[in-house]
């Protein structure tokens, strides 16, 4: 079987013509002619065609339609979609089949609550969007709104819009020990010393040094000291010094 958009008047003709340069340029003009029009016709379908319509005629049928939902930034595979089921949402206006429908060509897999189901008002609903990658803009919910306010029952009353997000996050859990030694410091440490110093001819020789640096140092320092004048001693000097 030959396809009407593929078939030619060479076709019909025996073999004996089909060889003929005017016979060929007629069957070509023809046929080309035949294509024109059988699109032509096509488009003349409109709602039964609007697959093959262009996107201008689209635009112009979701005008004559007065479609729900549609925008003019959606890809024209939507806007087809969003021209076929006007007439369709118009018919179940007023159900929650046509909330649903409506929900799932512009949000996809999604949830619809009654309010009998989760206690909330009489004549409430809420809408629960499943999908976790659902673009939200302000606009578009603004879109979706205004549609659903013409296929809802006017009663009805939407409560809440419910979006679902995903979070990776990476966590770590790990141990540790430490240990340290204790260092004791003592207070009130005390010290003594005593010092024995001879001065000959003179001079005098003495010396304390303190080795520990502790809070509330108390050290007791004796001196004692024997001056000579020739190898008989002069006087002798004992003398104690307290530091606190």
């Amino acid at each position: 079987m030959i396809n009407i958009r593929d078939g030619t008047t060479l076709d019909l003709l025996p073999e004996a013509l089909r060889k003929e340069p005017e016979i060929q340029a007629a069957s070509y003009a023809l046929h080309e002619t035949a294509k024109m029009l059988l699109d032509k016709i096509d488009r003349a379908m409109g709602y039964a065609g609007i697959d093959i319509l262009p996107e201008e005629i689209v635009d112009l049928l979701a005008e004559e339609f007065r479609a729900q939902y549609y925008d003019g930034s959606m890809s024209l595979q939507k806007k087809r979609e969003a021209v076929k089921k006007a007439m369709q949402w118009y018919k179940k206006a007023g159900t929650l089949s046509a909330v649903q429908e409506l929900t799932e060509f512009i949000y996809g897999e999604h949830k619809i609550h009654e309010w009998f189901q989760y206690g909330g008002r009489p004549y409430t609903f809420q809408v629960e969007i499943m999908g976790l990658d659902v673009q939200i803009t302000k606009k578009g919910m603004e879109s979706y709104l205004s549609a659903l306010q013409k296929v809802k029952n006017t009663r009805s009353l939407l409560e809440a819009i419910t979006f679902h997000r995903r979070v990776d996050q990476q966590v770590y859990s790990g141990a540790a020990v430490a240990s340290y030694s204790k260092q004791v410091i003592v207070d009130f440490y005390t010290d003594q010393k005593t010092e024995k110093m001879d001065l000959h001819s003179g001079t005098q020789r003495a010396h304390f040094s303190r080795q520990v640096i502790v809070d509330h140092f108390e050290g007791r320092k004796t001196t004692r000291q024997t001056v000579r004048s020739g190898s008989t001693p002069a006087y002798v000097i004992r003398q104690t010094i307290k530091e606190g």
